[in-house]
């Protein structure tokens, strides 16, 4: 099926819509938060849970990536972010508060990491597209005789090496020994 372009699905549209959401939520908790080390974590989460729905914006068949994203992992962030901020809040923080906001300030690093990844597998396709491309014009230009074949380029280089263990000097050969005085 062909879309027109800026063409978004009532589907889309709602998974759009809900990570507007997720990354509003964010915003707000980090916002917050006056800890600048968790705050430093909820930007970057920001900036990358924008990037993957800007992503899937631009290219809407990458949305099926996004099922556990939406369903699971949003959500459960979304849950923890806010217990902390909740327990931040508290004026008085014994052990059990001190350690589970350690634990979500840790975990905040993991998800930033497996955001990022998620992210970066939606240009695995494209990132194999080009390699083919590069692959099948380096095979044509070998074959037009455009660009060096590897024999060539093995000679060439097995050649420089030569010369340079041969300490060649400037006209090909060795370097003459002078008699010492």
């Amino acid at each position: 099926e062909r879309r027109e372009q800026g063409y978004v699905s009532a589907e889309l549209k709602e998974v759009l819509d809900k990570g507007s959401g997720y990354v509003k939520l964010i915003r707000e908790v980090n916002d917050d938060i006056p800890g600048r080390e968790v705050s430093d974590k909820l930007d970057k989460m920001e900036k990358i849970v924008t990037k993957i729905f800007e992503t899937v914006r631009e290219n809407p068949e990458q949305e099926d990536k996004l099922s556990m994203f939406m369903d699971y992992y949003l959500p459960t962030t979304a849950k923890l972010i806010m217990a902390y901020r909740d327990m931040d809040r508290k004026e008085v923080q014994g052990e059990n508060i001190k350690s589970a906001k350690q634990e979500i300030e840790n975990t905040l690093d993991m998800i930033n990491e497996a955001f990022e990844k998620l992210f970066d597998s939606m240009f695995k396709e494209q990132s194999l597209d080009v390699q083919t491309d590069i692959d099948v014009m380096r095979t044509m230009m070998k074959q037009q005789g455009l660009a060096p074949n590897e024999l060539d380029l093995l000679k060439r280089r097995e050649a420089a090496q030569n010369a340079r263990e041969a300490g060649a000097d400037m006209w090909g050969g060795s370097a003459p020994a002078f008699p010492e005085i």
